[in-house]
This record gives structure tokens, C-alpha cells and sequence, in this order.
């Protein structure tokens, strides 16, 4: 029960007539709708608070998960197809050099700050080109790229990612000293999917390319110099055959059993 209409005698003392009653029976139908309006007002707002809240949330997640982790979710949310299987892909690696030297030099805010400008940018970049954020650390990132021409679209975000360093470093304040990036990048077979860590404190999945590909995307970037992209035999050939690059030779590469030929991209 929402409500109870209760009735005393009249002050005149008089009995009700029909009129009163049918009066009294409209108030009641009226008093009953409002209830009934004030519950669905309430509703909408509450669903309202929580819409909002999920799309904040969503908004956030979206930060730290990669981009196309997101579509299958959405896709099914039920159960996301997140199972590895193997797939053509090119992984990049994009480290700062000399970040041991800048973190010695400045103080850890300091540095925190910078880094996070210039990876903002760098992120811009790779979503435009297609690519997933893999895992950043202090001073590094990999991105998957697996959907398309993958190759080209590494290629062109490893030069963006040197375009917006040297831009970023036209406006830096005086005294602080540019920033480079060195990249690697290699294409072929990786197992791409969600991987499992499980441990004491619990388990975190992470979303990821993993295999060989990936190994000597790492080595390549290893191998780069500040400002240069570094690039497999693999990854040339998925290049328009007028690509400008100077042929490193076969190098001996740690934890890869056979020496890979290695291109420097000009």
C-alpha cells in the first residue's frame, strides 16, 4: 500500500453526499497518479546517476585499456573473445634515450611530467594509425598493430612519433635538454590475445602480442640510436619497395637463436 485516504465527520456534521464522495474518489485517483509519477521521476533519476557513473567509468577504463580489447567488449560483454590465436602483426618498441641520465638529472615530478607530454602526443598519433598501446613503461612503449596494411601504418607512426618529439622539443623551456626517441619495429606471426598473470595478490590479464615478433621488435629498438627507427627484413618487405633505407647487415641479436638482417630507416 502507497497511501491511505482517511476521513473524519464534517465540520457541519452533515452526512457525505454522492457529490463529496465522487470528489473524494477523484482526489484519491489524482493522489495516486502523482505517487505513481513521483516513484517513475525517481527511477529515471536514479538510472540516470547510474548512467552516468558507467559512462565515467567507461571513460576512465578506456584510458588504460587497449583500443581494440574495447571493441570486443562491446561487441559481446558477455564473453569477450579474448582467447589467443595467432595472427600477422607488427610490434614497435618506442623508448626514450638516455633516460637513465634524465632521471639522475631530475627531480621525479619533473620528469613524470615531461614524459607524460610527450607520450600524450605520441598517443594521438597511434590511435590515428590504427595501433593498440600494449604497455608503457617509464620510459618506453609497445604497440600492437595488427589490422590493415600494420606495416605501413608502424612506419608511419614511428615518423609521427619523431615529428611530434622534435616539435615538442621547439617549445621546451629553456634549460631542459630535447628529447629522443629510438624505435624498433618488427612484422610476422605472434599469438595475440589475452594472457593470464596469476600470483598471491591475485590475477591481471593483460592484452597482449606475444612470441619471437615480439622479442626482436625489443632488440631492434635496442639497436636504434636517439631519432632513428630501426626496422626488420620482414617489416621492409611490407614497404613500398622505394622506401629510403640503409642496410645494417645481419646482426646477432640476444635471446634470437639466427642473426636478422636490419634496415635503418632514413
Amino acid at each position: 500500500m502507497r497511501g491511505l485516504l482517511v476521513l473524519g465527520p464534517k465540520r457541519s456534521e452533515a452526512p457525505y453526499t454522492a457529490e463529496d464522495l465522487a470528489l473524494l474518489e477523484t482526489l484519491a485517483d489524482q493522489t495516486a497518479v502523482a505517487l505513481v509519477n513521483a516513484e517513475s521521476h525517481r527511477q529515471v533519476v536514479e538510472y540516470t546517476q547510474q548512467l552516468e557513473r558507467s559512462l565515467l567509468i567507461r571513460t576512465n577504463l578506456a584510458k588504460f585499456v587497449p583500443q581494440r580489447v574495447r571493441r570486443l567488449i562491446e561487441e559481446s560483454p558477455e564473453a569477450p573473445s579474448l582467447e589467443k590465436r595467432e595472427a600477422d602483426v607488427t610490434v614497435a618498441f618506442a623508448d626514450i634515450t638516455g633516460y637513465t641520465r634524465l632521471s639522475s638529472r631530475l627531480a621525479p615530478e619533473v620528469l613524470d611530467s615531461i614524459v607524460e607530454r610527450y607520450f600524450s602526443a605520441f598517443l594521438d598519433e597511434i590511435v590515428k594509425h590504427g595501433g593498440d598501446v600494449n604497455e608503457t613503461a617509464g620510459d618506453g612503449l609497445m604497440v600492437i598493430f595488427h589490422e590493415g596494411d600494420h606495416a605501413r601504418a608502424a612506419v608511419g607512426t614511428a615518423r609521427a612519433i619523431h615529428r611530434r618529439a622534435a616539435e615538442l622539443n621547439a617549445e621546451r623551456p629553456e634549460g631542459f635538454e630535447p628529447l629522443a626517441m629510438h624505435i624498433g619495429i618488427n612484422t610476422g606471426p605472434a599469438l595475440l590475445g589475452a594472457t593470464k598473470i596469476e600470483g598471491r595478490a591475485g590475477t591481471r590479464w593483460t592484452y597482449t602480442a606475444s612470441g619471437l615478433t615480439t622479442s626482436i621488435a625489443a632488440r631492434l629498438a635496442a639497436v636504434a640510436q636517439g631519432g632513428e627507427i630501426v626496422i626488420s627484413e620482414t617489416t621492409l618487405a611490407r614497404l613500398d619497395v622505394s622506401a629510403p633505407v640503409e642496410d645494417l647487415g645481419y646482426r646477432e641479436l640476444k635471446n634470437v637463436d639466427k642473426p636478422v638482417r636490419l634496415h635503418r630507416l632514413r
